[in-house]
Formats: C-alpha cells, structure tokens, sequence
C-alpha cells in the first residue's frame, strides 16, 4: 500500500469520525460488555468490532475515536504484544479504557518492535502508524473505570464455566463458550478479555 493511499484512508477515517462525533445520542449504537455474539466460525463480535476480521480502520469507525499504540506484557508468556489503546470511551454512560490486540505474525511483530526501539519513547514511524490501520484485530481487552458488582456480573454472564484464584488479589472468571475471561482484581482494575472461542470439531461419522 503506498504512501498516498494511506494518508487517504487517515483523511477519510478522520472525516467519517467527524460525522459520527456529531450525530444525535439516539443515534449511537448502544454497545455493552455483555453484548457478545459467537459466529459460526468461532469468532466473537462485541462492541461492533468482530476480532479476526475487523480492520483497525473501520473500529477507529466504530468506536468514532483515534487510539495510541502501546506495547504491552503477556504475563503469563512475558512476551510483548502490540495494541491500540483507546482512553476513557463512552457506552451508552459506561466509561471505560478499550485495548485492541492486532493480529500480526510473529515476524512481522518483531520488525515492529526493532523499528519501535529505535525511537527513546518506542514510537514508531508515521509510515508503519498508518500501515497499521489495515490490520485485523484479534483480541479486546475492556477495562472498567469502576467495578461491577458480583452481582451484576451474575446477572449479565451468568456463572463462570470455570474460575481461579491467583492470589488474594485476582480472581478469574472464565467463559470460553464466550470466548470471554474476566480478570477480577480486587485492589485494581477489572479487565475483560475477549478471544475467539474454540470450536471443537465434530466428531467423524463411521
């Protein structure tokens, strides 16, 4: 994709945010945590956006705001990973920070933290910031400026499939028929994590 057309794609990204931005509120899509959608291939739709398909293009759309890139820490894997960080959305009166893991290989990972490290403060290139905007996103992580009781967690998800506690701080609730982990932190942050789920194929007929 060349330099032109990308710079085209920023202007007409910008333009449409711009409309949305000034609509009425009763013409905003009302989206919620709990407003998740399984496909039939696995995938899962929440908050407009369905991960392995959406392009960052079209959720800057959707979310009618522009993100940050920031890498972050797997802790389980200690590895970085590349998101698109969106501070204080609104939905429909839930305020919360919004990160979208992109979908990249793991080379093409590693050229982005090489050219990344080159900068004091791991910016990267305006060139390889819009070449971005045509990546899928794979994963959504949704932190809530305030915590929801159990309660309604209860009340929206329904019972874990499964739960474990880390430690006296963290706890999680697992959903994988949600492809949904909620990571409760208890002196923190709650954080909910959105995957595609795993589909288990049929078993062979005989």
């Amino acid at each position: 994709m060349n330099r032109t057309l990308l710079i085209f794609i920023m202007i007409a990204s910008a333009m449409i945010i711009m409309v949305i931005g000034n609509r009425s509120p009763d013409q905003d899509a009302s989206y919620t945590p709990w407003d998740i959608n399984v496909l039939d291939n696995g995938n899962t739709r929440v908050f407009g956006i369905t991960l392995n398909k959406t392009l960052l293009q079209d959720a800057n759309q959707i979310l009618s705001s522009f993100p940050v890139n920031q890498f972050k820490i797997d802790p389980a894997t200690q590895k970085r990973y590349l998101v698109a960080h969106y501070n204080a959305l609104n939905f429909n009166g839930l305020i919360a920070d919004i990160d979208l893991e992109y979908k990249l290989t793991p080379d093409e990972l590693n050229e982005i933290i090489k050219l990344a490290e080159q900068d004091a403060t791991l910016k990267l290139p305006e060139k390889n910031e819009m070449k971005l905007l045509g990546t899928v996103i794979k994963a959504i992580y949704y932190r809530p400026s305030i915590d929801y009781n159990i309660d309604m967690l209860l009340k929206y998800f329904g019972q874990p499939e499964s739960d474990e506690r880390k430690d006296d701080k963290i706890e999680y609730w697992n959903y994988p028929s949600l492809g949904l982990k909620i990571i409760l932190n208890h002196e923190g942050q709650d954080e909910f994590c959105y995957t595609p789920t795993v589909i288990t194929p049929a078993p062979d007929k005989k």
